[in-house]
């Protein structure tokens, strides 16, 4: 087993760690079965890329044609390359104890290497596991397309992919060809612009990662410390709601005029209906509310 304990900077924030992205043939509808044919990844230390991996993976089935034009890679590139037990030992060498991170990696990635380790035997060591996609929904809760603006008039991003991230925070074009250590690179730089913005001194920033700390949440580690928690009302501000502007002359809302509607020769009386009083009483209640 292997225990890391990362390296901390000031204000207590984690150094050291690895991003990393797998590429793999989908040939298959459930993905831990899809065969990884790349791995890439950086090891950070100080915020700074201190060092990288890259491998090609010789899987054991044809790649699937949408895997081919997803990454540019056939099936002749992948022919020399290591294989799979052989490319997971030399990762996790690499990887040596450092948290690990990957986007959407609870959904893929961190799948993808379990389902390895039942194949080949070769384990991921015992490292902490980090989703950036769970830190993009606590920075950008609001994230989708056609979203309106936030209080602040800013607009959030259209979504959450690397991508959509990408697009937002570094102003990156959406990536012609999926490599894994280019988006790795990708990735490190995302992150880097999600931790700024939770790290930011302002009420909802503290508050958030209050909570975090508070939970013992592992992205916590990566944030300043934040020891008590801003009031609640700085946190979540009160809108001043819209002022109705007068309405003047003939407009004027009378909520009796509006219960006499339904009286006797009102203008909702038509067609010999006969009149209510607990109606017309109704009425008048809803109209002055």
């Amino acid at each position: 087993m292997v225990t890391y304990i990362p390296g901390r900077m000031s204000g207590g924030v984690t150094s050291g760690y690895v991003v990393f992205d797998l590429e793999a043939n989908a040939d298959r509808s459930d993905p831990p079965a899809h065969e990884i044919i790349e791995i890439g990844a950086v090891a950070v230390e100080g915020g700074n890329e201190i060092g990288h991996f890259e491998t090609l993976v010789r899987p054991t089935r044809t790649l699937r044609q949408v895997s081919r034009e997803l990454t540019g890679l056939s099936d002749t590139d992948l022919d020399g390359a290591p294989a799979l037990p052989e490319a997971l030992a030399d990762f996790y060498r690499f990887v040596a104890g450092r948290p690990l991170i990957a986007h959407n990696g609870f959904g893929y990635d961190f799948r993808l290497l379990d389902a390895a380790a039942d194949q080949t035997g070769v384990h991921p060591p015992d490292v902490a596991r980090l989703d950036s996609l769970e830190l993009a929904h606590l920075v950008f809760p609001r994230a989708r397309r056609g979203a309106t603006a936030n209080i602040d008039g800013t607009r959030p991003p259209q979504g959450r992919s690397l991508d959509e991230l990408a697009g937002f925070l570094l102003d990156e074009e959406p990536r012609p060809l999926h490599r894994a250590l280019d988006d790795a690179r990708l990735l490190h730089g995302v992150l880097l612009g999600l931790l700024e913005m939770m790290d930011a001194d302002e009420p909802a920033r503290r508050l958030q990662r209050w909570v975090l700390g508070t939970t013992g949440h592992p992205w916590s580690g990566f944030l300043s410390d934040e020891s008590d928690p801003p009031p609640l009302e700085q946190a979540v501000p009160l809108v001043e709601p819209p002022v109705r502007p007068p309405t003047l002359g003939a407009h004027t809302f009378e909520p009796v005029a509006v219960g006499r509607a339904f009286d006797r020769g009102g203008r909702l009386m038509s067609r010999a209906r006969e009149p209510r009083e607990s109606q017309v009483r109704m009425a008048t209640a809803v109209a002055e509310t």
